[in-house]
């Protein structure tokens, strides 16, 4: 590693151990999060929740990219059943459901993908839910008149 790499490397907490790029979370917060995917995924399985023409988006921390970009969805499968014929034991592919079809603009391209529809949401809710966000936080953020009762204002 030159060190200039080196260097970006250090600034950014990354020794090169694998470990110790990993988030460090809350346990409690991580069961929590667990069970909210397993719930997804087991929702999924009844039925999928999007029908054709439904924009949607990736999910938040799924193994999917693109959280938050907008996708059409253009094929349902009716009847999943997982595959085992791609990839190995424990990884991503193996034992996946696909059952949904989407085309997403990348780079100014049409790109379609099978994927499993419990990794999505509406786009509608993820940008409300954003927007939601974006609002609690600025109206968390105090003034200086309301962190220090001894503030005074100065007139301009």
């Amino acid at each position: 590693m030159n060190d200039f790499m080196r260097m970006l490397a250090e600034a950014r907490g990354d020794d090169g151990n694998e470990t110790s790029r990993r988030i460090k979370a809350d346990p409690a917060a991580v069961m929590m999060d667990l069970r909210e995917a397993a719930a997804l995924d087991a929702a999924s399985k009844a039925s999928c929740p999007f029908k054709t023409g439904d924009i949607v988006t990736p999910r938040e921390h799924f193994t999917l990219k693109g959280a938050g970009e907008p996708h059409i969805v253009v094929h349902l499968v009716e009847d999943v059943r997982p595959l085992f014929d791609s990839g190995e034991p424990g990884s991503n592919a193996w034992g996946k459901r696909i059952d949904m079809r989407i085309i997403q603009l990348s780079n100014g391209n049409r790109v379609s993908h099978w994927v499993e529809s419990f990794e999505f949401e509406l786009y509608a809710d993820a940008v409300k839910r954003k927007a939601d966000a974006a609002a609690a936080q600025a109206a968390s953020i105090e003034t200086p008149a309301a962190a220090d009762p001894d503030f005074e204002e100065v007139a301009a």
